[in-house]
């Protein structure tokens, strides 16, 4: 809000500022405003269909909106003016869209080559997309090396714990399971770690616990 707040006085003080239209379209993604986003990710290609973040953002709303060819064609482009890491994980994203899962694997590979080693929280974030990947194709020891990785680049990464957790409830070890998920909560209570542990505390029949995370779950909501 405060992100769009500021666009929205950049275009006050001057009405066809390039920054704040390039801008906003990432903003009005972030709060699910997709076909804002699209419209603004159109005018700002009109003004610049050069700028690699243009297609990045106008690949993203075409994706949430459900225009998968032609969001793929738009992040392709993305790629082809400026191969990094925001380019590389939209590519990765639109791999497991289409189930090319080593695909998807493999270019998120790339965006962890291309994570600056001066970001720690970025890079520990790309490694845990990749762990997703990893997980989501069924290999789990490559995925658990990839979430103790991003916690050796930026200990205390509350995303890693909830990877790791996701591992363990996969191996049927639950209590080191429900510790991950613990220790991912008191950093941060993300839903998805929330819900996990709701999930596992189910799947354990401990009724009284599932209860308590899914009222947690209601009210960050």
């Amino acid at each position: 809000g405060r992100a769009e707040a500021a666009c929205q006085k950049a275009f006050e003080l001057a009405p066809d500022n390039y920054a704040a239209l390039r801008l906003v379209s990432w903003v009005y993604s972030g709060q699910h405003r997709f076909r804002e986003a699209l419209i603004a990710a159109r005018r700002a290609l009109e003004r610049d269909s050069g700028d690699p973040l243009n297609y990045g953002t106008l690949g993203d709303a075409l994706l949430e909106l459900g225009e998968y060819q032609e969001g793929a064609k738009a992040i392709q482009k993305m790629v082809d003016l400026r191969p990094d890491v925001a380019s590389y994980t939209r590519a990765a994203y639109v791999r497991e869209l289409f189930g090319d899962m080593e695909g998807a694997i493999e270019i998120m590979g790339r965006a962890v080559r291309a994570a600056s080693s001066r970001d720690l929280g970025h890079n520990a974030w790309c490694r845990v997309q990749l762990g997703h990947l990893f997980f989501t194709a069924g290999h789990l020891s490559e995925a658990e090396a990839q979430y103790q990785a991003a916690l050796q680049i930026f200990p205390n990464y509350h995303f890693a714990f909830t990877g790791l957790a996701r591992v363990r409830a996969s191996e049927e070890r639950f209590d080191e399971a429900i510790r991950f998920y613990r220790t991912s909560l008191d950093l941060v209570p993300t839903h998805e770690a929330v819900f996990g542990l709701a999930d596992l505390y189910s799947h354990l029949g401990r009724k009284s616990e599932t209860a308590r995370q899914v009222q947690l779950v209601e009210m960050i909501e």
